[in-house]
């Protein structure tokens, strides 16, 4: 067998050894590693050049003033308006009636549209501790609702195709405890602390559903049922100011106390049906994810998502009125809600 020339057995035992890359992989670190420090420099030099005053202590640019936790800013209150597209469900199942004379049955409805919300805080007594309230209200749309009658003996539901408008309105009162800001170092703010900081939150929320139903075909009929529910909960916020330059808000509530009244009236040919249902049980769940950018020295606009769950479970009376004789039934009752909502918001702080 022919010897190898020498370079050829250099290269080889190299190889080998593993001191030696093949052809083109050290090219590609390279490019890998210039690729991946462009990337970095970046990510951090873009937010601080976008922040007129250079760059900040801890090296990127922090919004202007989120007067919500930072106890040492000279702005102590704030202002947010909200607008966004609403969708979700409701449904109600009435089961177990003590008696025949009316049937069981569930109805769902959806309820989307587009919806409005605002959101003030203060904390003009104490740097700790902050009042909150907000509201939101929709714009009603038509929709299509199901309502599902017991079969009786033959155990199945019956459709019948209603259509609907939803009017959803929310209220809501908090007081909010603060207990950021953390760490030591200097912020842009005169004081020292991380840019991230939590609260508690203890509120009560009061909700209102009215829903206006219509059928055209036979059994042609109207109908109405209204939700008046009363909320205490407590909640969780988590807000980072300093997010690559931007702000971004987590708020989480929850309540396993709801306190409900459902009223509802359905009209048809030769009949009358009135619900009268109340509830003490049920869960109530919230969650609002915001991420926004600062405007000047004093505001910021951004997107925000929101999705809640309400359910509820007690007791009603059904009363039917067919020929001047009145029948009634006493029904187990129960409703759950979700809603989701996306949008955009703006904040000003004063």
């Amino acid at each position: 067998m022919p010897r190898l020339p020498r370079d050829v057995r250099l290269q080889r035992r190299l190889l080998s050894a593993g001191s030696v890359s093949w052809p083109g992989a050290r090219d590609s670190r390279w490019s890998r590693w210039l690729v991946g420090s462009a990337l970095a420099i970046l990510l951090f030099w873009l937010p601080t050049v976008s922040y007129p005053g250079g760059p900040l202590p801890h090296g990127l640019s922090a919004p202007s003033y989120p007067v919500y936790f930072v106890p040492s800013s000279a702005k102590k209150s704030m202002v947010e308006a909200r607008a966004g597209y609403l969708w979700g469900v409701n449904a109600i199942w009435l089961r177990d009636g003590d008696n025949a004379n009316n049937r069981s049955g569930k109805r769902e409805v959806s309820v989307e549209g587009p919806i409005f919300g605002i959101q003030g805080e203060t904390r003009l007594f104490s740097d700790d501790l902050g009042a909150r309230i907000q509201g939101w209200i929709n714009l009603p749309q038509i929709s299509r609702t199901d309502f599902y009658l017991d079969g009786g003996a033959t155990d199945t539901l019956t459709a019948r195709l209603w259509e609907s408008e939803s009017r959803y309105l929310c209220a809501d009162l908090a007081a909010v405890y603060h207990l950021g800001p953390f760490g030591t170092y200097p912020n842009r703010f005169g004081g020292t602390g991380m840019p991230y900081t939590a609260a508690l939150v203890l509120g009560y929320r009061y909700t209102n559903l009215d829903i206006t139903s219509a059928r055209h075909t036979t059994p042609a009929g109207i109908a109405e049922d209204h939700f008046h529910v009363h909320i205490p909960y407590l909640g969780v916020h988590y807000a980072h100011e300093d997010f690559m330059g931007t702000l971004v808000r987590l708020d989480v509530s929850a309540s396993a106390l709801t306190l409900s009244r459902v009223d509802s009236n359905r009209q048809f040919i030769g009949e009358v049906i009135e619900l009268d249902g109340q509830s003490v049980n049920g869960f109530w769940f919230e969650s609002l994810l915001s991420w926004s950018f600062p405007l000047g020295t004093s505001g910021f606009c951004g997107l925000f998502a929101r999705y809640s769950c309400q359910e509820l479970s007690g007791g009603a009376t059904v009363d039917l009125v067919r020929g001047g004789v009145l029948y009634s039934t006493r029904f187990s009752l129960d409703s759950i809600t979700h809603l989701a909502v996306f949008g955009v918001s703006g904040t000003v702080a004063f």
